[in-house]
């Protein structure tokens, strides 16, 4: 897997009103403990809540983190959903079966990115989007 994600949300988002992204600014001074659902860092957030920093976002905004950079998801307490596309890149064959659900497979042809195929089964309700793909 390449170890970076791309974040866009998919919807206007306001600090502390709607659901986004945010970070912790500096980077921990040793690897942060897993907890049993697999979260990593809640702690680490909570202890550094004046270093956190919660940007607004327009509709279609490129977020750009790597997988070691402390980030999180906001929106608790705001009552709102989170509408957004992640984008992680790995080969299909290495890919663990829940990165499958949902996803866009992307090949190449002439050297050009295109789609060759997309993926979704329930609970997961992307179809209608991922129809825009095909």
């Amino acid at each position: 897997m390449v170890p970076f994600s791309v974040w866009v949300p998919m919807h206007d988002v306001t600090p502390r009103s709607n659901s986004g992204l945010g970070f912790v600014v500096g980077p921990p001074d040793s690897v942060l403990p897993t907890l049993p659902h697999g979260d990593v860092g809640p702690d680490y957030v909570l202890e550094n809540i004046d270093q956190v920093w919660v940007p607004a976002y327009r509709a279609g905004d490129l977020t750009i983190h790597t997988n070691y950079m402390p980030h999180f998801t906001t929106g608790y307490g705001t009552r709102s959903d989170r509408y957004s596309l992640e984008v992680r890149a790995m080969a299909r064959e290495v890919a663990p079966w829940t990165f499958h659900n949902p996803c866009v497979y992307v090949g190449r042809r002439d050297g050009v990115p295109f789609i060759v195929g997309v993926h979704c089964d329930l609970p997961v309700r992307a179809n209608g989007f991922l129809a825009s793909f095909r």
